[in-house]
C-alpha cells in the first residue's frame, strides 16, 4: 500500500503535501483541468457565435428576398 504524502485541512478543505512530488503532479493536474475548461468554454463561444452569424445572415437573405 502507497504511502500517504498529504494531509487534509478539514477546516479550510485544502490539501497539505509532505512530498514536493506529488505537489508538481497535483499542480500538473491542476492546470490541464483549467485548460480544458477555457478550450469548453471558447467552443461554445464560438458555436453560439456562428449560430449568430447564421440567423443574421438569413434574415439578410429574406430581405433581400422581398425587394
Amino acid at each position: 500500500m502507497e504511502k500517504q504524502n498529504y494531509k487534509k485541512n478539514t477546516e479550510f478543505g485544502s490539501v497539505i503535501f509532505t512530498d514536493s512530488d506529488r505537489y508538481s503532479d497535483r499542480k500538473r493536474v491542476i492546470e490541464k483541468q483549467k485548460k480544458t475548461a477555457l478550450i469548453e468554454k471558447d467552443s461554445k463561444k464560438v458555436i453560439n457565435s456562428l449560430r449568430n452569424e447564421l440567423s443574421e445572415l438569413k434574415n439578410l437573405v429574406r430581405e433581400l428576398l422581398e425587394q
